[in-house]
């Protein structure tokens, strides 16, 4: 069991990443559509990284989740990623 753990906080790790390295690309896209001039006291806002802190969280939380709820198993027994 304890393999088990290991890999699923490795896969967890790594699903945080791809979530940070997404939000990157998004933002950087939309930027130009949906930047806005923002006063001087938000000037700094995201010195402490929160964005990348809370993009991390949600895939690294939402893969434990998926999988502790039984979700990765459906999915791959009916979803389409392993029919082939």
């Amino acid at each position: 069991m304890e393999g088990n753990w290991t890999q699923l906080l490795i896969e967890a790790v790594i699903m945080g990443i791809i979530i940070v390295v997404l939000g990157y690309i998004v933002s950087f896209i939309t930027k130009p559509w949906f930047g806005t001039a923002l006063p001087e006291v938000c000037k700094h806002w995201n010195d402490d990284y929160m964005m990348e802190i809370n993009l991390f969280l949600i895939g690294f939380i939402g893969h434990l989740g998926f999988e502790l709820a039984g979700m990765n198993t459906w999915y791959c027994k009916h979803g389409h990623a392993c029919s082939q």
